[in-house]
């Protein structure tokens, strides 16, 4: 993922400063109450924005927008001439679109608070910077004719999405269409797959949001024709929530896929021993499991906890044709360890598969099979080919690169309250998690000092 870029936010609930660096693997870990979830639905939607669509303020009287507008009509000017052109977007082309960006994010810092929360929470600041280097982005502009219309333009990007809709803009502030498009582009671009499809967001209340999803969906569906106004029933519920739910309501089996097959073969196979799928074809057909075993069909409701707890995942890698990313909240719950271990070698393959995964987790055990793949992937040729065949991995599935991996541990302060987020480094042995080693020493402590057979008092 070539745009790693870095997301700084100050004031926002416990968290006084903090700075993220997303990549293809974002993991936040450490105590509860912490912080993980709002940061989480902050990057979620910031990956959604669309900032024409919504009505976000583009700033459109600012030397900024002007900056951006007049590179992008000098460019429609040049595609109205020759039909189509490439443009390859420099270094000082992406500084102006970047610095229209936070414009932009601190003109509209309420409204996206608004929009992740859908209650008026406070944030101080919140910037993105962009990683210095050379890399070009490559855009194609077409000019084509319509119909009977005139000839109308698109903006067409390397994965072949286009702007969706043809616009003419002869002036400035007529460009703001073609500017918020390429904002987003800003932020999305370098995610391997569609980078304009959705990003998924499966919230650590999956399970009674799963057994409950048909009572709430009426209110909930309000949200798919909510064009940027921020009214009725998601005000109940926060944006990812929210959109969890109205993305299960939108699941049909003509949305089935293939492309992710192997891994929820993977995990059909060995985590919920059976298969989990939608039933029916009305707008709001069954989510049915069929035991491997048993060979019956349970609803939901009748099905065992982990079943209930992979079902979204399940769903959505089967019914979701275009992923953006995954956010994914404590993937271990209801989970024996075991299958925690399976859990983290879920998402290694989900990554790579080419989804970006954010993931908040308290579970050592998917930690250290991340440690293990990353450990792994950094043995010679001879002796990971050997043990990749002693323990039954997949060498193109199964293992990380740590570079592919942004780690970061939350920790409440004793002082304030405010929570202290801080990088966590890799190195050939992986990553090292504070958080849970001294949790770990303590409880060592302890076992050692009530196995002792002596009355002596406690050191």
């Amino acid at each position: 993922m070539e745009n790693c870029w870095t997301l700084h936010v100050k004031g926002l609930g416990k968290l006084s400063e903090v700075n993220v660096t997303v990549a293809p693997l974002t993991l936040f870990v450490g105590d509860n109450n912490s912080g993980k979830s709002y940061l989480m639905g902050l990057l979620y939607t910031l990956l959604n924005i669309r900032f024409y669509a919504h009505g976000y303020d583009l700033c459109l009287k600012s030397e900024e927008y002007g900056e951006c507008a007049s590179l992008v009509l000098e460019k429609l000017e040049s595609c109205r001439q020759g039909r189509k052109i490439v443009w390859e977007m420099d270094g000082t082309a992406q500084e102006s679109f970047a610095r229209l960006l936070n414009k932009v994010l601190r003109k509209n810092i309420k409204r996206i608070a608004r929009r992740t929360f859908n209650t008026d929470i406070s944030i101080g600041k919140i910037s993105i910077e962009f990683p210095r280097h050379e890399v070009r982005r490559r855009i194609i502009l077409t000019c084509r004719k319509e119909g009977e219309e005139e000839n109308r333009i698109y903006i067409v990007r390397p994965d072949g999405y286009n702007s969706g809709r043809a616009r003419e803009a002869e002036s400035l502030q007529e460009m703001a269409f073609f500017v918020g498009f390429l904002l987003e582009y800003m932020l999305k671009q370098g995610f391997k797959r569609n980078s304009m499809a959705d990003a998924n967001y499966l919230p650590s209340s999956r399970t009674g949001f799963l057994l409950a999803y048909k009572p709430l969906i009426g209110a909930s569906l309000a949200d798919a024709y909510d064009f940027g106004k921020e009214a009725g029933f998601q005000g109940k519920l926060t944006r990812p929530c929210s959109d969890f739910l109205k993305n299960l309501a939108q699941l049909s089996q003509e949305g089935a896929t293939e492309t992710f097959r192997p891994v929820v073969e993977f995990i059909e196979q060995r985590m919920v021993c059976g298969r989990v799928g939608l039933h029916g074809d009305t707008p709001q057909p069954s989510i049915l499991y069929r035991s491997e075993t048993a060979g019956v069909e349970l609803p939901m409701h009748l099905a065992s906890g982990v079943v209930t707890e992979l079902a979204p995942l399940l769903l959505l890698l089967q019914y979701q044709p275009d992923i953006h990313a995954i956010f994914m909240e404590e993937p271990e719950t209801g989970l024996h360890p075991k299958l925690q271990l399976l859990m983290a070698q879920v998402i290694i393959r989900i990554l790579n598969m080419g989804i970006p995964m954010f993931v908040t987790t308290h579970s050592d055990n998917i930690l250290q099979h991340i440690n293990n793949m990353i450990k792994l992937s950094n043995q010679p040729t001879a002796r990971k080919k050997k043990l990749l065949e002693k323990y039954g991995y997949d060498g193109k599935m199964d293992l990380l690169s740590g570079k592919d991996v942004s780690m970061y541990q939350f920790d409440v302060g004793e002082g304030d309250g405010h929570s202290v987020v801080q990088p966590l480094t890799y190195n050939s042995y992986g990553f090292e998690v504070p958080t849970f080693n001294g949790t770990f020493r303590e409880l060592l402590r302890e076992s050692r000092a009530f196995e002792s057979d002596g009355d002596e008092d406690d050191e």
